[in-house]
């Protein structure tokens, strides 16, 4: 499957951008970061990892769609369908195409927007596949190629913490939507078991950087950006619109055996199989506070 991705890899580097910075090598650090993203996910285009089916054969995309329904149960209701058809929606950070081809399959008028080029280009062929319609764009969140109110409804699901400047793309988000629009958005949460606690501890006892066990272990080995925000950071972030809710989902029950990792492999290991007889419905009301994933529902 790895060697079907890098079929579909074209270069990751803007010349546009290349000769502003000048011949010199004086690139600044902003691009250099996004040039690194970009080519991360390029690479590791989101969830591929965990599908076994070749991303040329038909059923890559339903593999992918079944785990992703079944490990995350609650996106059906961030993301209720039955209320996009008609509407103009932009998708910042389309990965594979899941969200987007959802809500084109509801009557969506979508547009599929990610920085990996090899991102866009397994979206825009899962619409081919599934004889859906929509628009394909590469590009930078921080920098929207589009005028302004122009969206009914954006939505970003685990995108915007992997941009350098993501309060910069907070507000060109708001610049797109229309009056009264809708944002969707998901940011890794601070205030989850695993950054608060877990990661406090594995700092503590095994010289480990929060940041980078943010950056590596959510999303894999050799990303170069993942960043964590409070419910306060993103009330900031998003203080420009009329109004703000949260929601926090995706509590990882294995985040608490590992707890045990700096005492001993024995203890993680009995851990591990004391959370798994706890029933689900106990860590759902967990995640509930402690989960992974911020969801941020805001109106213009």
């Amino acid at each position: 499957m790895i060697k079907n991705i890098k079929k579909i890899v074209n270069s990751c580097v803007s010349d546009q951008a290349e000769r502003k910075a000048g011949k010199t090598g004086d690139i600044p650090v902003e691009f250099q970061t996004k040039r690194r993203v970009r080519h991360f996910w390029d690479q590791n285009p989101c969830g591929s990892k965990h599908v076994s089916r070749s991303a040329e054969s038909e059923e890559f995309f339903k593999e992918y769609d079944a785990l992703r329904l079944r490990l995350h149960p609650y996106l059906v209701d961030v993301l209720p369908l039955s209320g996009f058809p008609g509407q103009r929606i932009l998708e910042i950070g389309c990965g594979i195409g899941a969200d987007a081809a959802a809500m084109a399959s509801h009557g969506a008028e979508i547009t599929a927007f990610d920085l990996s080029t090899v991102s866009v280009k397994l979206t825009r062929r899962r619409f081919k596949q599934y004889g859906l319609k929509g628009n394909f764009v590469v590009g930078d969140a921080e920098n929207l190629p589009f005028r302004g109110n122009s969206h009914d409804c954006v939505v970003s699901l685990g995108v915007l913490h992997h941009t350098p400047d993501t309060a910069g793309a907070v507000d060109e988000l708001y610049r797109v939507l229309r009056p009264r629009g809708r944002a969707i958005v998901m940011l890794y949460n601070r205030n989850s078991f695993r950054y608060m606690i877990l990661y406090k501890i594995l700092a503590a006892t095994k010289k480990l950087r929060p940041d980078r066990l943010v950056a590596e272990e959510y999303d894999g080995k050799g990303n170069p950006l993942g960043k964590v925000f409070s419910r306060n950071e993103a009330r900031i972030m998003f203080s420009g619109f009329s109004d703000v809710t949260f929601r926090v989902y995706n509590f990882s029950a294995y985040d608490m055996a590992r707890v045990f990792d700096c005492c001993s492999p024995y203890l993680t290991s009995l851990a591990k199989r004391i959370v798994r007889r706890v029933p689900r419905l106990c860590y759902d009301l967990v995640s509930r506070v402690l989960g992974l994933d911020l969801y941020i529902f805001a109106v213009k």
